[in-house]
């Protein structure tokens, strides 16, 4: 775009936290800086995000009633604050991110009249595991977003296909979520730096995620204690915050698995050490894409992923990791019991997935079709 100067991005998500959507705002906020816009951050929950842009010349607005959890007060409270800040913006672009800030952002784009509002589906709510009519309120609220919003981007072809865009299919459009090449610490290094020195020859299964019951780190814990009655020299290794880990936690103990798991917390940067794996495991039972499946991809550590919504575009069965089904815990155990015992045709399949990535799921493709779209949304 040549139209930058004196104009605002603005990004609204819901958690400032660090997963696959705020590395995806961050990612869109650098580029808008170096693109000569003013950038804005609006979110509610604290999180490394906001540290991560404090460092930089982005101004960071907390709404501390737009939070996840459904509440009538604090939604109004949010749609009032984002109301009086889009009048604010005028000409500037509006980026909203997270289901819950897509719906309260996207009308309050409307009540004031924004010209420009962008909404990622980072995925579906509905997807989720619950009650019917909880779905189909979703559902409703979605394709109200869809139709406030002057274009919604799906991150996968998956996503696109599962959106509820009855009469507005011309509102969605797919641009696929992109990684470039990132620093790594060697897997002696990263070992060391996560404290795992002591197990320097280790066959570690390991995972980067949000403790959230999406995860599905419970299945993934079950099925290690499972591999490791057969092969007890492995480890599992995960990483990441969240709201299950005091659940996860005592799973792990229940399971007599203490002296086996290392449960690392939230790492900054958490990317770098990914070579301290031997196989990546993302055992989700829902998914728009898996950032950190490209990711892994980049850094050449075989995959193993559940087949839920855009993961099998990235893994591909016995070609690029293996694939195997949500809340399967004998399932995804005979995977992890494969990975231990064929050890070259996992490197194949990590050979083939780093192809995969640097080729199909480019950053610098990524941003320069969203800029793209910023300037012509209604065109486009």
């Amino acid at each position: 775009m040549d139209d930058s100067k004196g104009k605002t991005v603005v990004h609204v998500i819901t958690k400032a936290t660090w997963g696959g959507a705020q590395v995806y705002v961050y990612d869109l906020l650098e580029e808008a800086r170096k693109r000569g816009f003013a950038t804005k951050l609006i979110y509610g929950v604290e999180g490394e995000l906001v540290e991560k842009l404090r460092e930089t010349s982005t101004q960071c607005i907390r709404i501390p009633s737009l939070s996840r959890n459904a509440s009538l007060l604090r939604d109004l409270r949010s749609l009032m604050s984002l109301y009086a800040l889009f009048r604010k913006e005028r000409g500037g672009y509006i980026h909203l991110h997270s289901s819950k800030a897509g719906f309260i952002g996207s009308l309050a784009g409307v009540l004031a009249r924004a010209p420009y509002v962008f909404f990622t589906a980072h995925g579906w709510p509905h997807n989720e595991s619950r009650p019917e009519w909880q779905k189909l309120a979703c559902k409703i609220l979605e394709w109200c977003t869809i139709l406030f919003s002057h274009k919604t981007i799906a991150v996968s072809d998956t996503v696109h296909a599962q959106a509820p865009d009855f009469l507005l299919h011309h509102k969605v459009v797919t641009i696929k979520n992109g990684v470039s090449p990132f620093s790594l610490f060697g897997k002696d290094n990263a070992r060391i730096v996560l404290g795992m020195s002591r197990a320097p020859q280790s066959f570690i299964f390991g995972t980067i995620a949000e403790l959230h019951q999406n995860k599905g780190l419970d299945i993934l814990i079950k099925s290690f204690a499972d591999v490791h009655k057969l092969f007890p020299d492995t480890k599992l290794c995960i990483i990441g915050g969240g709201e299950e880990e005091r659940a996860l936690k005592d799973l792990i103990a229940k399971e007599k698995l203490g002296e086996h798991v290392h449960f690392l917390g939230h790492v900054s940067n958490a990317k770098e050490y990914l070579k301290a794996f031997t196989v990546f495991v993302l055992p989700s039972r829902t998914e728009a894409l898996g950032y950190v499946l490209l990711e892994a991809g980049v850094a050449r550590v075989p995959c193993i992923s559940t087949r839920v919504g855009g993961i099998p575009e990235i893994i591909e069965h016995q070609k690029t990791g293996l694939l195997v089904s949500k809340e399967d815990i004998r399932e995804l155990s005979l995977a992890m019991q494969f990975a231990l015992t064929h050890k070259e045709e996992l490197l194949a399949y990590s050979g083939n997935l780093y192809e995969k990535v640097v080729h199909e799921y480019s950053r610098e493709m990524m941003l320069e079709k969203i800029f793209h779209l910023y300037s012509t949304p209604k065109n486009s």
